[in-house]
């Protein structure tokens, strides 16, 4: 027995090892790829501009959209692989969300999407890590534009925030298709999706980094009249954060 003890301990530092190996590839490999990414979403948004030809928009529109869609596949291996604690910060969840929306304006609008905010006022700060909340955001903005596209072609998505009670409120609310009832309960799920050419994974890490952050994601949906994620997180302040770590 104790020599097949023997043999079985070094085993775990070395499937350790050879996660870690595996793990630092991808990120390589992901930060390769989206060099170029970069590039070609960058020369077809110039294209676009520049098109006066209906056809040659068209082609550039689905380039863009695909593209789209790999940047997406990669940011969601990305943010998978990367998993980590939360790095809290004093964070004004208005100001995120205004740049992140803006930051998305144009090339949701190049795709035919109109893209609206309303912020509520006085919303306290909380501590939260700011990376990490606008990836959950920027995830749901893309499903929803992807909802949107594939429904009519065309839409509407508005960002809204609000507090309720002790917590903060982030609405990405979509005029899309809305979600069938017997997806509802899967579509936090790892690897589940109903979408051609995606992995599944953006809704799963999302729940999980707002869950770390101690709040929660729902969805209120009706078929064909769209969908409203709501990311709720409390309201923490630096002087809470303090008190917890002593």
């Amino acid at each position: 027995m104790a020599l097949l003890n023997g043999n079985k301990e070094p085993k775990q530092p070395i499937r350790e090892n050879k996660n870690r190996l595996s793990e630092e590839f991808l990120a390589e490999l992901i930060h390769k790829l989206n060099n170029p990414l970069t590039a070609v979403l960058g020369y077809s948004q110039i294209l676009l501009l520049k098109s006066t030809s209906p056809d040659t928009r068209e082609n550039v529109e689905k380039i863009l959209r695909e593209a789209g869609r790999i940047a997406g596949i990669l940011r969601d291996l990305s943010d998978y692989i990367r998993k980590r604690e939360p790095k809290k910060e004093t964070l004004d969840i208005n100001e995120l969300v205004r740049k992140t929306v803006e930051a998305n304006t144009h090339e949701l609008g190049l795709r035919n999407i109109e893209v609206s905010t309303r912020v509520a006022p006085f919303i306290p700060f909380t501590q939260a890590d700011s990376v990490q909340i606008q990836s959950v955001l920027l995830n749901l903005i893309e499903n929803a534009e992807q909802a949107v596209s594939e429904f009519r072609g065309r839409g509407k998505i508005r960002i809204e925030t609000q507090v309720r009670k002790k917590d903060i409120e982030i609405i990405v609310t979509d005029d899309g298709p809305g979600i069938a009832q017997e997806n509802i309960s899967k579509i936090f799920n790892p690897l589940f999706t109903t979408k051609k050419n995606r992995m599944g994974l953006g809704l799963s890490i999302s729940n999980e980094i707002v869950g770390a952050h101690g709040g929660k994601i729902e969805v209120k949906t009706e078929r064909e009249k769209g969908a409203s994620f709501v990311i709720t997180l409390p309201i923490i302040s630096s002087f809470d954060e303090k008190e917890k770590g002593e």
